[in-house]
């Protein structure tokens, strides 16, 4: 450590011989430094008062803005237009005034480097806080899009929503950086976007499938071939959807296994729609015996429609049930039906299920309509050869 300290102490040493020519006068510089001190302190003594009295001004202000704000988040029920604009409505108003009560001082520095850097300050906060208010008008405007397309039964859904809205607001933080940077610190934007650009084009070769995945989403918000709380089937999976991600999306199986899928698969892979949000399809196949008669037949299709129809809430035109004599089976008569279950997840379903199975049991039973199981009937024939 000693040494380390010697080596160091000589390379200073020898370096400031070197570079002695080139150095300025230690004499002339601490003049300056004393000049400087001398003028502020001048300019101190002279605007004391006023710079307390711009300091109480603008403490007040802010601590004045900071209470409304904080009684108008304790006591708001909703979110409305006004609540978007109020925050940077005071914002802008508590600026504007520390401005008023600071600028004069500011001015009364020597020289005027110090009042335009403040200027430009004071414009560079007033263009984010513009940018903030456009920004909560965009998340109000999304959140009332919504509302209407919930009320009116539109196709719009939430992924759809949520994508459109962060592209815009994304679009306008970047135009207020851009106007920030271009227009008031008056920096080289075609030089950092061209480097931007250049390092874009790295970090897009080295992250190709989080791309792939984000235009994935973009396919899957596009084409809209399901919406989170539909239930789908891909590839191996089938369940409902939970979440649409930026990378990934969350489907929720049957077995309550939640399965994370990236989005480049799901926009290649083909998806079956089975059901929409609140309804999850139900299509059992009922058996009966080969002696059941057409007229029994037809009493178990009326009892199932008895059973199914409008279960838990009137059906939906598209969605009602589906009942009709299939097939001939090997060892019975069947019938399929198919019906949606009123039910935002399996676990609700399972309960659903259960109670209509018990209610189709009970009336087939009362009814005397047997069901089918697997058997065999044997017909005894002759010897050919003994005949």
């Amino acid at each position: 450590m000693f040494w380390r300290l010697v080596l160091w102490i000589s390379i200073l040493f020898c370096s400031t011989a070197l570079f002695a020519e080139d150095l300025p006068d230690p004499s002339a510089l601490l003049q300056a430094v004393q000049a400087k001190e001398n003028t502020y302190s001048t300019w101190f003594l002279q605007q004391k008062g006023a710079i307390l009295a711009a300091l109480i001004k603008s403490l007040l202000t802010v601590v004045i803005c900071v209470l409304l704000l904080y009684l108008r988040r304790k006591y708001r029920e909703t979110v409305k237009l006004a609540d978007i604009l109020l925050q940077p409505l005071l914002l802008f108003v508590t600026l504007a005034l520390c401005f008023h009560f600071i600028h004069p001082v500011i001015q009364s520095l020597p020289g005027k480097s110090a009042a335009a850097v403040e200027m430009k300050l004071f414009y560079a906060g007033a263009t984010l806080i513009i940018t903030w208010a456009i920004l909560g008008l965009i998340t109000l405007l999304n959140r009332q899009i919504r509302r209407f397309a919930e009320r009116n039964g539109n196709t719009l859904d939430d992924l759809t929503l949520d994508l459109a809205g962060n592209i815009l607001k994304g679009t306008i933080i970047f135009l207020a950086m851009l106007f920030i940077g271009q227009n008031i610190f008056q920096l080289n934007i075609s030089a950092l976007l061209a480097g931007a650009g250049v390092i874009g084009l790295a970090v897009a070769l080295a992250s190709r499938d989080t791309l792939s995945n984000f235009f994935g989403t973009i396919v899957i918000a596009g084409d809209s071939p399901f919406r989170i709380g539909d239930l789908i089937k891909t590839g191996m999976v089938e369940g409902i959807v939970e979440h649409v991600g930026a990378r990934s999306s969350r489907i929720r199986s049957r077995d309550e296994s939640l399965y994370t899928i990236p989005n480049s698969l799901l926009a290649a892979d083909a998806v079956c729609l089975i059901s929409r949000k609140g309804l999850i399809k139900y299509s059992p196949e009922l058996g009966l015996i080969y002696q059941t008669s057409p007229e029994q037949m037809e009493q178990a299709i009326r009892l199932l429609h008895e059973i199914a129809d409008d279960f838990h809430g009137p059906d939906q035109p598209e969605y009602r049930p589906h009942i009709y004599f299939e097939t001939f089976a090997p060892y019975s008569l069947n019938i399929h039906l198919i019906v949606w279950l009123k039910a935002e997840n399996f676990a609700a379903a399972e309960v659903l299920r259960d109670e209509l199975n018990r209610a189709i049991l009970q009336k087939f039973n009362a009814a005397g309509l047997e069901f089918a199981y697997p058997t065999q009937t044997l017909f005894p024939g002759k010897d050919p050869e003994k005949t």
